[in-house]
């Protein structure tokens, strides 16, 4: 994206690695995506955290501050946080930064605990609202294999949508 002009920054606690420019225009965050400020998560253990880690995590009205970004329009925003998804675009609706992306590329999961199954209802209305409510029109799905077994239960698929409601600057 870089390489077409495109101003670029990258989230990944995970990685271990400082916070640095890549180029003129590409930037990586050692910094993960949240639905709450905290200098202090600790991740679970799971395959891409082995031993015990501390993670920085922000919202993303928070990361925009932070960027000198906010009431900016993000034209791609994409996320793959691993189950955390689904608070974090509860906050994205509750902050009104959905409003001020263009397109959203958004991973989703369903591990055998984690969110918990209780919520499922929940998580499905707020997957369909991005569409039905927030106007956001779904233009490529891509479900990853799948495994329905109670305790190795996996759901997890890629979805890319383009904002229909999208106007700038965002209705009073």
């Amino acid at each position: 994206m870089f390489k077409h002009g495109c101003e670029v920054h990258s989230f990944d606690p995970s990685m271990l690695q400082p916070s640095y420019q890549r180029n003129e225009s590409s930037w990586f965050h050692n910094l993960g995506l949240s639905s709450r400020n905290t200098d202090s998560y600790r991740p679970p253990p799971d395959q891409y955290v082995k031993a015990p880690q501390v993670w920085q995590m922000r919202t993303l009205t928070s990361v925009k501050e932070m960027l000198g970004h906010t009431g900016r329009v993000i034209d791609l925003l994409k996320i793959d946080i691993e189950g955390f998804e689904w608070d974090v675009v509860e906050n994205m609706r509750e902050t009104g930064e959905l409003e001020l992306l263009r397109q959203f590329s958004l991973e989703f999961h369903l591990f055998p605990k984690f969110p918990p199954m209780e919520d499922y209802v929940h998580l499905y209305k707020t997957f369909t609202n991005l569409r039905e409510e927030m106007g956001f029109a779904e233009f490529s799905a891509h479900p990853h294999p799948k495994t329905l077994e109670k305790d190795k239960f996996n759901l997890q698929g890629d979805s890319q949508f383009v904002n229909t409601l999208f106007r700038y600057p965002p209705a009073p």
